[in-house]
């Protein structure tokens, strides 16, 4: 919505104020409209992947501490009506099956070999 907003009001801002009946200039403005939009919906992107890059970090240096207690922390994005609600969730688990399956897997890749 937000992108269709923006093309639309370049669109009729240029048109109304510079060109009023050439159809060339038309095409222009809407190419330049589109330009500015790709651009914005890039920017915005881009900010997002280092957002979410740097949770992604965080929870994994948690993770790391917590590790060690037999706990993992986890983070959901639930959406509420227009708003997202972060939720924070701690999962208790014992790692010791993990290990040794991981274990076996790469003995049996060892002797593969």
């Amino acid at each position: 919505v937000f992108y269709m907003s923006l093309w639309t009001n370049i669109y009729s801002t240029v048109q109304l104020c510079s060109f009023g009946r050439y159809w060339e200039a038309s095409v222009l403005v809407t190419l330049a409209a589109v330009v500015v939009t790709v651009v914005v919906i890039l920017i915005i992107d881009r900010c997002q992947r280092k957002i979410n890059m740097n949770t992604d970090v965080r929870l994994a240096a948690v993770n790391e501490i917590f590790i060690k207690h037999g706990l993992m922390l986890g983070i959901t994005d639930a959406l509420d009506g227009p708003h997202n609600i972060l939720q924070l969730w701690f999962v208790h688990f014992s790692s010791e099956r993990c290990l040794q399956s991981l274990s076996a897997h790469i003995m049996d890749l060892q002797r593969t070999r």
